[in-house]
């Protein structure tokens, strides 16, 4: 198998068959882009986890593992209470690298202000690296939960934080003297700074509470509400991994006027509906899922999406793709009124951007100045590419 998240095709059908659907005790049901499980508790209440793992050499490999795991619980809408943590070690390692690795753990609990509810260790002669499993667990109140499935045709795409980011820190931590040799001690300074933008807990909870009485901005919404606009944009075709010129991507369904009147255009409502950090694949892999669970198509455009030069110079010097690669601390946040959503966000110091609007159909388009392609499935990521060249 290839490095990264299984194909689609695999998932469902090595995975999703396998699984028995008439379990109804929890709330998310498994699918390829949910990475919470949540289960009612009493009152209303749903206890909610959410696991992450993260392998490596650093010996700050599982802070990455515990940001992702609390990032992506609190995108369902649920404050994180603890973090359990599984560690597996190779039988090389040294105790003091155990010790260093479970303070950096310990360091970002504090810095969420809450515990570390368990922890195992134990060493095997099976990996080559260390591999940490962070589950963070929480609660939140039913009726409040989000599922990628709640994004609607005719809704902002917002962007919190940055891509890459969490690529470029990792491969930092693992080839600090190899990059000494190409980068200035300054800028090398600069990129270890940015450590703090893995975590964006804060930045999901401001989005929860953001302004829910706005003006109207339909008109910046609502670009591909006509079947004549939708097949032009079937008909595009291209780079960015999209279909392959004189190819025509496959037709889009019947389009569908019956959406919620919030989502029309016509709703002072400014509430996210839809949350989804940038996991495996890059943000071109999370756009793509989130919309196959929502079942609508999307426009966004490339030049919105932030990035920092340092992660620009990175993946140039390793020849990656800073779009595909996983990004710790990037969010895509799916609103009724985006623009508000980024005021809230901004006013808090939080790195913001708007890159698109979701859309009726199946036609998932990427723009860079005037030019127009399809997006295409999500491909292996990035840093597991990077991974597996240098472990081969």
């Amino acid at each position: 198998m290839k490095a990264g998240k299984l194909p689609q095709a695999v998932w469902m059908r090595s995975v999703q068959k396998q699984l028995n659907p008439d379990k109804e005790a929890f709330l998310f049901r498994p699918s390829k882009e949910e990475m919470c499980t949540a289960m009612p508790a009493a009152d209303g209440v749903a206890a909610l986890t959410a696991s992450s793992f993260a392998s490596g050499n650093a010996l700050k490999t599982g802070i990455y593992a515990a940001a992702k795991a609390a990032n992506d619980l609190a995108s369902r809408g649920a404050e994180p209470e603890g973090i359990a943590v599984q560690i597996i070690l190779p039988l090389d390692t040294q105790e003091d690298a155990l010790k260093e690795t479970v303070r950096h753990i310990e360091k970002l609990c504090r810095k969420l202000h809450i515990p570390m509810a368990g922890i195992q260790v134990e060493s095997s002669a099976a990996v080559r690296q260390m591999t940490v499993y962070a589950t963070a667990l929480g609660k939140a109140k039913e009726e409040a939960l989000l599922r990628p499935a709640g994004a609607a045709a005719g809704q902002d795409i917002v962007l919190c934080g940055y891509i890459g980011l969490e690529g470029m820190l990792r491969i930092l931590d693992e080839r600090e003297e190899e990059l000494k040799i190409r980068f200035s001690p300054g800028f090398l300074r600069r990129m270890r700074s940015l450590e703090g933008e893995l975590l964006r807990v804060d930045a999901i909870r401001l989005a929860w509470n953001a302004p829910t009485i706005l003006g109207s901005t339909q008109d910046s919404r609502r670009r591909f509400d006509s079947p004549e606009a939708a097949s032009q944009a079937d008909l595009l075709a291209g780079s960015f991994g999209g279909c392959p010129e004189g190819q025509i991507p496959r037709s889009l369904p019947q389009w569908k006027m019956d959406a919620p009147p919030a989502c029309r255009g016509g709703s002072d409502s400014g509430r996210v509906t839809a949350m989804q950090q940038i996991g495996s694949g890059g943000i071109f892999g999370t756009l793509w899922e989130l919309a196959e669970a929502a079942g609508v198509g999307l426009e966004v455009d490339l030049k919105k999406m932030s990035i920092r030069q340092e992660t620009v110079e990175v993946c140039e010097y390793y020849h990656l793709n800073p779009y595909r690669m996983t990004s710790t601390g990037a969010v895509l946040m799916i609103a009724e009124h985006g623009e508000r959503l980024i005021q809230t966000l901004q006013e808090e110091g939080v790195r913001a951007s708007m890159l698109g609007v979701t859309t009726a159909g199946n036609a998932r388009v990427v723009t860079s100045e005037g030019e127009r392609r399809f997006l295409d499935r999500p491909a292996p990521d990035e840093l597991m590419r990077w991974w597996e060249e240098r472990m081969a």
